[in-house]
């Protein structure tokens, strides 16, 4: 399978689009966002370059307040993780932001997929770095 069918392939598995496939894998550090540069000799930074620009902002993927599969996740994270449900958005962390260890975030998928009748499959698993990330599977794959 080549580079191309393989990329194919997962935006059709997945539900994404070329953009959304592009910025999660420079989100995750799988491809770079800045084209790279044919050069011989190593650049000398310039004064303006030695200070780190702003970070770029992430995407926020808006999920309704009314969604009923991010509704019950938040009230399966905040039951497991003994946090508020309003403290529980799309961007937040599951690891640092809700100061899950890797054993709850299995525990989570766990119970994702009883709640929901499906089967996240590991790979799919670790990808989860935020609740959006989750609820992008889940709504993409859930039998509800």
């Amino acid at each position: 399978m080549s580079k191309f069918e393989l990329v194919d392939h997962l935006i059709s598995e997945l539900g994404l689009s070329p953009q959304q496939m592009i910025a999660y894998w420079q989100r995750n550090g799988v491809i770079s966002s800045e084209p790279e540069k044919e050069s011989t000799a190593p650049e000398v930074p310039s004064a303006k370059e030695t200070t780190s620009p702003a970070p770029k902002p992430e995407p926020r993927i808006e999920i309704p307040d009314d969604d009923k599969i991010f509704i019950r996740m938040k009230q399966i994270i905040a039951k497991k993780l003994d946090v508020k449900e309003e403290d529980i958005k799309p961007e937040t962390l599951i690891l640092e932001g809700l100061k899950a260890d890797s054993l709850d975030a299995v525990e989570l998928v766990m119970k994702y997929e009883e709640e929901f009748g499906l089967s996240i499959p590991d790979d799919a698993a670790e990808r989860f770095k935020k609740v959006q990330d989750a609820w992008l599977y889940i709504s993409r794959h859930a039998k509800v």
